[in-house]
């Protein structure tokens, strides 16, 4: 699930995206989905993709139709909305991250990256401080993209512009650990809680955080239906979908061709197989 269309920057860091998806307009959910079916090898697969957004209503409904989640959000919004249906409503989400740190003259002091797994008996993104919960409200009214709202919190917006591709891999895999863990429980110990690696020290440690008093998301286990809703209307989704899906005749017709001929290559390789 994902709204967001591929972008020219996106091409160094987004595995599968080619210079043609940037001027195609292809969602990235697609660039995903053509990725994941080319190299499925199982017999029988599906590979099911939506361009909603987790914060709109009908976003929230589908993702409570899953037995598990993964969370790649870096959002405070979406990821409140995940946190809170992880009590909520049962469903596991596998969460993570990737910060870096550095020194007044830009070089690099440390990068960390989390991974945990968001359930009931373990604490909260809040309480493990992966949250602000303070930030979920002016993210949903739009004001964490205000210049004039950043500039005026003492915000900084350089951070997310970094390209952290080269070290993403390693929370991709931190992720995929954990959910092997909670799955499987190897040795019957299950998974091993928040943990956090640093780069510098090259050190992997396992955070001792708890349920904070009072915490207001984890009090709501089990409550279905009667969840607090943290949905709305998402208009950056709607206008990045309205730019997807209304491309000119040309980009329609480019499309065609390019679907077609993916089409054709992948039946050559079944063909092979």
């Amino acid at each position: 699930m994902d709204f967001d269309v591929v972008q020219a920057h996106n091409l160094d860091r987004l595995i599968g995206a080619k210079p043609r998806d940037v001027w195609l307009r292809r969602p990235k959910v697609h660039v995903a989905q053509r990725e994941g079916t080319g190299a499925a090898t199982a017999t029988s697969y599906g590979i099911e993709v939506s361009d909603l957004s987790i914060c709109e209503p009908a976003g929230l409904k589908l993702a409570l139709d899953h037995d598990l989640i993964f969370s790649c959000v870096d959002r405070p919004w979406p990821r409140a909305v995940l946190n809170a249906l992880a009590y909520s409503d049962l469903i596991p989400v596998i969460d993570g991250g990737i910060s870096i740190d550095i020194f007044g003259d830009g070089e690099m002091r440390n990068a960390t990256w989390r991974s945990h797994v968001i359930r009931p008996g373990q604490p909260c993104m809040s309480c493990t401080r992966q949250l602000e919960l303070s930030q979920v409200v002016p993210d949903r009214q739009g004001l964490l993209d205000d210049p004039e709202y950043i500039a005026g919190a003492g915000r900084s917006d350089e951070l997310p512009s970094q390209n952290v591709a080269a070290l993403s891999i390693n929370v991709a895999a931190s992720l995929l650990a954990q959910y092997v863990s909670f799955s499987v429980a190897p040795a019957g110990l299950g998974d091993p809680g928040p943990l956090r690696y640093s780069l510098s020290t090259h050190c992997l440690e396992h955070l001792d955080h708890t349920t904070r008093p009072h915490c207001p998301v984890e009090v709501a286990e089990g409550a279905g239906d009667n969840r607090i809703d943290l949905t709305k209307r998402h208009e950056q989704a709607e206008r990045l979908r309205q730019f997807a899906n209304s491309p000119g005749t040309k980009t329609r017709v480019l499309r065609w061709i390019d679907d077609r001929t993916q089409a054709a290559a992948a039946w050559l390789d079944r063909i092979r197989s």
